[in-house]
């Protein structure tokens, strides 16, 4: 036989393709985990970028965006204003007519001296798991 003259479905030594061994693949995740104190990467064991759910990641994003540009002051009204602004932008993902995720906690608070930090726990539906999103 010579070369192109083979069967369709045949390996190069005459097994079927279908009765060969298949490999486990390694999981790919097309989202990429990212450090909220950072705004890195996360390094996987193997050496890659360790991979989060894609709902994981539009919360993470949304709230870092929300999150952005805090007030100045930290003070009752403006923790507030804080808290709103992340429902507000996680708003496309709770609607009830395509809700993705389910609040289950949004906390603002501050360390005592000069930082405001943030908090989200929520239940992704599409996979029935609780995350925590503290973005910075």
């Amino acid at each position: 036989m010579g070369f192109g003259s083979g069967s369709f479905g045949l390996g190069p030594l005459g097994i079927p393709a279908a009765l060969l061994p298949v490999e486990d693949p390694c999981k790919v995740s097309s989202s990429r985990q990212v450090d909220g104190k950072t705004g890195r990467f996360v390094q996987a064991t193997n050496g890659g970028y360790a991979g989060m759910g894609d709902t994981q990641q539009r919360v993470l994003f949304l709230v870092a965006a929300a999150t952005k540009t805090l007030p100045q002051h930290i003070t009752d009204e403006n923790m507030s204003a804080t808290r709103q602004a992340i429902v507000t932008a996680l708003a496309p993902l709770t609607d009830p007519r395509n809700q993705t995720i389910e609040l289950l906690d949004v906390a603002v608070g501050d360390n005592g001296k000069d930082l405001t930090q943030t908090l989200v726990k929520y239940r992704d539906i599409t996979t029935g798991g609780v995350h925590t999103v503290k973005p910075r």
